[in-house]
């Protein structure tokens, strides 16, 4: 029992850390490396590429419109990523959005989502019209709902069970192994193709014959 608790634990657990790369791949934010523990209570993380921004930065009341905007894309992007191990956790299992192991990314995208609904303040604009204001409950319930649509697709979640079987297999990948694997699994070449969905096949056959 013991032992079928542990795979359990550490299937759970990969298909976090692949939530997590397979989003992260999804906007192009580099990854350095993933792993989960061979042996003992399984836990595992992720390292993706520095935020390149200091909080002051974040926090400056006068911006150009455009840094302004750039910046909340960014921390929304950077929200997303750390919803999605929770998220494929709940995809996995069927039960709703909890984290096994990602308390603290939860806590970090209330964080992160203060930040945005601070941006979004009075004084925030986007193409010259006063945005509203979002609470930071509102910029995360939007941001969950994008993220889990996104897993939803079924390329993008064969691509996390395809990342998170190769991560419980070898317990240790390079950010570049994680990307070759989520192409493989999409059947695409290059890294502006994990960007864009998947043709339907039926639909590309019926269109051969149409020809």
């Amino acid at each position: 029992m013991r032992r079928n608790t542990a795979f359990l634990q550490r299937r759970i657990i990969a298909h976090h850390e692949a939530g997590h790369a397979v989003m992260a791949l999804r906007f192009c934010i580099p990854i350095q490396e993933i792993a989960i523990s061979r042996s003992g209570p399984s836990q595992g993380y992720i390292r993706i590429a520095p935020i390149g921004m200091s909080l002051a930065t974040i926090t400056k009341k006068h911006l150009p419109e455009l840094e302004r905007a750039l910046l909340v894309r960014h921390a929304e992007h950077r929200i997303m990523v750390l919803f999605a191990g929770a998220l494929a956790e709940a995809k996995l299992l069927g039960s709703k959005l909890r984290a096994y192991n990602g308390q603290s990314d939860l806590s970090n995208c209330l964080a992160a989502c203060c930040f945005v609904a601070a941006l979004q303040g009075p004084s925030a604009c986007t193409l010259s019209t006063v945005k509203p204001a979002e609470k930071p409950t509102e910029v995360a319930n939007r941001l969950r709902v994008r993220a889990r649509q996104i897993l939803g697709n079924p390329g993008v979640w064969r691509a996390v069970t395809t990342l998170a079987e190769e991560i419980e297999g070898w317990s240790w990948l390079t950010g570049h192994e994680a990307a070759t694997t989520v192409q493989w699994s999409r059947r695409i070449t290059n890294q502006l193709g994990l960007l864009l969905p998947i043709p339907d096949q039926t639909r590309r056959d019926a269109g051969a014959r149409a020809a």
